[in-house]
């Protein structure tokens, strides 16, 4: 007889009920009910845990194990290791326990310590069934985990934080004392007003983390993402792997810090063969960022770059090759544009542009001038047009802007923002100076096969807004009337020498309300054959003013008589106005970004028509949209069929 027959009785029962309850955590975890099934065999080992006839060990060890399953269904990973903890130590003999510890310090990122669990379990007695199946699976894991330390060696890891200051952020560089020149430079010019280094927009916060998050709004198991994200440090983890001469992979890896597990992993490829960049992202199993809503995903992934390239830009692209890096971050540019996040997209330009200047890379120009388009995208018209006209002077800094054709485009591209902006003033000095640096000898053709007369059109297109304007009451200073004056000399040159009436083009609507205007001419310049040099004699002098007082030199009399609407027609006419006035200043600027900016880098593409590479002492020629070059005039022409259905200066008709 048992010398405590009642104790003995109530341990025959707490058994019988810890078995029970086993039995149906087993059920329920086969049913994957995995909460369920964690109350069961927690239930199961609470009653045995201090009567060791209960569960035998074998029996616990397999309990401990299925609980230690559950958590790790469950994405509880503390818990998940604090059973595998406990499993291994009911048995330490038995290799269960060890593969199941080490499985959770592979889920915790915890690689070392995954290895010193599983050289444990290598050096157990024996494994569970008394065989080498648990031993040549732990060498197995040993192998992986020994691969995963050795890539994980490769990463470099950073803390990145909240700056206080405003310093002149180019990439993470410390540009006065790693490049005292280039500072001495970017000091000069910004005391002589240059509108790129004067850019307000260069902030060490994004325009996303400048934007109040209230945390309070955020499930409490997020909140911690989102602060880090938004306003505290964030530490990252990150590695470029060149897989050949023209491709590549940036991995960022975004932590809480303190935390060993990345709740996201951003991947940019960079292919040569398909000439563009990648980005995929991944979520580890987090519990603190599965609650996050999606958009605040996809913003979290914009985030996490924006503040990586502003402290280790430089340093990043001292790992790539230049276009490996050109098209990562366009790609990125690209995201926030379909995010419609504009202003992202601007800050993102502009850290690639800086970038670009602090470490010396080609083709400068192009990336300022990708600001400058998401500028207008972002409602920034005034300010990116005159960074398209700092782009236009023979500027050492920006390279490759100071050939002519350049300059010619980067004044068109400027009056068209000025416009955008309702600076009629300067739009027009910008069309002229454009106008003046192609001469008299460019063909008067249809506006999308020819820079000029893309231009003009531009400039007649000004004039019939000031026009309009002027009629509905909206612009009526002494600037827009004599602005309207100078326009009405211009249509009626160009009437009379029948320029505007280009079969198809933009021009045929102004024509048709212009068509007598040339009767306001002095005789000789109303005859035909001297009108289009009379106006080119005008685009040639040296400055706008001069333009403008020729063009006027040329009327009858000095005044002349606009009429003006009234009553309704003139309501209906300023909502006319101002309502093209607001597409043309951002719908259009939008449009254009998203299919596609014509100012994509090339340098390493080949004669569009027979691939050959540009050797270093020859040049290829250029199409006057930038995404096109040939090496001979017979490419060019075999190819024109095929490239004028892509050309972005054809679309822009």
């Amino acid at each position: 007889l048992h010398p405590h027959p009642f104790t003995f009785m109530h341990t025959m029962a707490a058994a019988g009920e810890a078995n029970r309850l086993r039995t149906e955590g087993t059920s329920l975890l086969a049913d994957e009910d995995f909460r369920g099934a964690a109350r069961k065999f927690s239930e199961a080992l609470s009653l045995s845990s201090d009567r060791t006839s209960d569960l035998t060990p074998d029996l616990q060890v397999i309990t401990w194990w299925e609980l230690a399953m559950c958590y790790d269904k469950l994405g509880e990973l503390d818990l998940f290791l604090d059973a595998a903890k406990k499993c291994v130590a009911t048995d330490p003999k038995n290799t269960m326990g060890y593969k199941v510890l080490a499985h959770a310090y592979r889920r915790l990122w915890r690689y070392d310590e995954e290895r010193e669990a599983i050289k444990a379990g290598l050096e157990a007695d024996a494994s569970w069934f008394g065989s080498s199946e648990d031993t040549e699976s732990l060498k197995k894991m040993m192998s992986k985990v020994d691969e995963n330390i050795r890539d994980r060696a490769l990463y470099h890891e950073d803390l990145l934080t909240v700056p206080t200051e405003r310093p002149i952020l180019f990439g993470g560089m410390d540009v006065e004392s790693e490049n005292p020149r280039l500072f001495k430079e970017i000091q000069e010019r910004r005391a002589n007003g240059s509108a790129y280094f004067n850019m307000k927009e260069r902030s060490p916060l994004s325009p996303l983390c400048k934007k109040h998050r209230d945390l309070d709004e955020y499930a409490a198991g997020v909140r911690p993402v989102i602060k880090a994200l938004y306003n505290s440090d964030l530490l990252v983890k990150w590695r470029v792997v060149t897989r050949s001469l023209v491709d590549a992979v940036l991995t960022i890896e975004a932590y809480i810090p303190g935390d060993t597990v990345p709740f996201m992993i951003s991947n940019h490829t960079a292919s040569e063969q398909e000439r563009k960049g990648g980005y995929f992202a991944s979520y580890p199993e987090n519990q603190k960022f599965e609650a996050l809503p999606f958009d605040e995903r996809d913003r979290a992934s914009v985030i996490i770059v924006q503040r990586f390239l502003r402290q280790k830009g430089c340093e990043v692209a001292r790992f790539l090759f230049q276009n490996d890096f050109y098209r990562t971050i366009d790609n990125i540019c690209t995201n926030c544009i379909q995010m419609k996040l504009y202003k992202d997209a601007c800050d993102v330009r502009l850290l690639l542009s800086d970038i670009a200047i602090a470490t010396g890379f080609d083709w400068i120009d192009r990336h300022v001038i990708s600001l400058a388009e998401n500028l207008e995208a972002a409602k920034k018209n005034k300010l990116a047009a005159a960074i398209y006209s700092e782009l236009a002077s023979n500027d050492s800094i920006f390279d490759g802007a100071g050939r002519q054709a350049s300059q010619t485009l980067m004044h068109g591209h400027a009056g068209l923002a000025y416009k955008r902006a309702g600076d009629y003033v300067n739009s027009e000095a910008q069309y002229i100076e454009s106008l003046r640096l192609e001469g008299k000898d460019w063909e008067f053709t249809d506006p999308a096969e020819n820079n000029a007369s893309n231009t003009l059109r531009n400039l007649i297109l000004l004039y019939d807004n000031v026009c309009q304007g002027y009629c509905c009451g909206i612009l009526t200073s002494d600037e827009d009337v004599h602005l309207m004056k100078v326009g009405c000399v211009v249509f009626a040159l160009l009437g009379r020498a029948k320029i505007i009436r280009v079969s198809g083009g933009s021009f045929q609507n102004v024509a048709n309300s212009t068509a007598r205007t040339w009767r306001m001419l002095k005789p000789k310049f109303a005859k035909e054959r001297n009108a289009l040099n009379a106006f080119l004699d005008a685009c040639a002098k040296p400055n706008v003013n001069s333009y403008q007082i020729t063009l006027l030199s040329y009327l009858k009399q000095e005044n002349i008589e606009f009429p003006r609407l009234t009553g309704k027609q003139k309501e209906a006419a300023q909502k006319d106005f101002m309502m093209n006035h607001r597409l043309n200043g951002k719908t259009a600027a939008r449009d254009f970004l998203a299919t596609g900016s014509n100012f994509e880098s090339f340098e390493s593409f080949g004669c569009a028509n027979c691939d050959k590479m540009e050797g270093e002492d020859e040049k290829f020629m250029v199409c006057p949209c930038k995404t096109a070059k040939y090496c001979c005039k017979g490419c060019q022409r075999e190819d024109w069929n095929k490239h004028k259905t892509t050309c972005p200066l054809r679309k822009k008709k």
